[in-house]
């Protein structure tokens, strides 16, 4: 069974059961080398994310008591080990609530420094053990591959890092995978609102890469082994070669696969950085997408 794009994961019910994908991790996100040639993206693709530990979302409380809270736990924190075992998803972790007799021993992180606490589980109305917190495991959603690299053997998304949208704090990858999908809808984009390409993975996934790293700088997936993705060669300039102009936006809508649509690179902000506005011109994106639109 397919999951859907966002799954808040609770505690407090019953969670799907995550899938153990499992590759070698050793991909480096270190910079990209100007100069050279790089396959071109522009591909929708699926991101399924799994998290190291647990995700501290929210806060619910149980029969007038929060174990949680009185645990000096905080939104955001990342729950790593209960009882000195590593969590590995939310069922180990809710299995152990439940047939818990006593405290349970947690290690947590906020922020990067570990730190230790104790959690006494309350019965809930039915009698079954709650520490009165929302959690989550995974992060799955929709996004556009930006370039292949064949000598390194990896592929990168998005262009910049994933967070939990409920804590804004980026998250922690443990596992993952970039799988191809379906491109269901486009939400235009309107003023005050992005839009975004709304999507779902397809019933035979196929894998473009399993994720190392989640960077400021996009997903990072190591693909050595697997089927290449397949495109336009490009060479790779420093963000201070950028310049006001024409430029071409990459992606694929509309079951079109991908095309090359007109821009206009307006102003260009920091060099070191490469900020810049964007203006799309291209009359056939703009009548689909009403201009940049999330996922593209």
């Amino acid at each position: 069974m397919k999951k859907k794009f966002a799954i808040i994961l609770s505690i407090l019910m019953l969670i799907y059961v995550t899938a153990d994908y499992t590759k070698d991790s050793s991909v480096s996100a270190s910079g990209y080398i100007d100069g050279r040639e790089y396959v071109l993206g522009g591909n929708v693709v699926g991101i399924k994310l799994y998290g190291r530990g647990l995700i501290l979302v929210d806060f619910k409380d149980i029969a007038g008591k929060n174990p949680a809270l009185e645990a000096g736990l905080c939104k955001g924190d990342i729950l790593l080990s209960a009882n000195g075992v590593d969590i590995k998803n939310t069922d180990s972790f809710i299995e152990t609530v439940i047939t818990s007799s006593g405290e349970i021993e947690i290690t947590a992180d906020r922020n990067g420094e570990v730190f230790e606490t104790t959690l006494n589980p309350v019965e809930d109305e039915s009698g079954i053990n709650r520490v009165g917190m929302w959690v989550r495991d995974s992060i799955a959603g929709v996004g556009t591959v930006t370039f292949y690299d064949e000598k390194e053997g990896r592929v990168v998304t998005l262009g910049h890092s994933v967070s939990d949208s409920d804590t804004g704090r980026n998250f922690t990858v443990r596992k993952g995978y970039i799988t191809d999908c379906d491109i269901v809808s486009v939400q235009r984009s309107e003023a005050g609102t992005p839009g975004e390409i709304m999507g779902k993975f397809t019933e035979d996934e196929k894998i473009y890469g399993y994720i190392t790293e989640n960077t400021k700088g996009g997903i990072f997936a190591n693909s050595s082994g697997i089927i290449p993705v397949e495109g336009a060669k490009v060479k790779a300039a420093l963000s201070k070669d950028v310049k006001d102009g024409e430029a071409y936006i990459y992606t694929e809508l509309g079951g079109k696969g991908i095309k090359p649509y007109k821009a206009e690179i307006k102003k260009v902000y920091g060099r070191a950085k490469g900020d810049m506005i964007v203006t799309v011109t291209d009359d056939e994106l703009l009548s689909v997408t009403g201009g940049i639109v999330q996922g593209m």
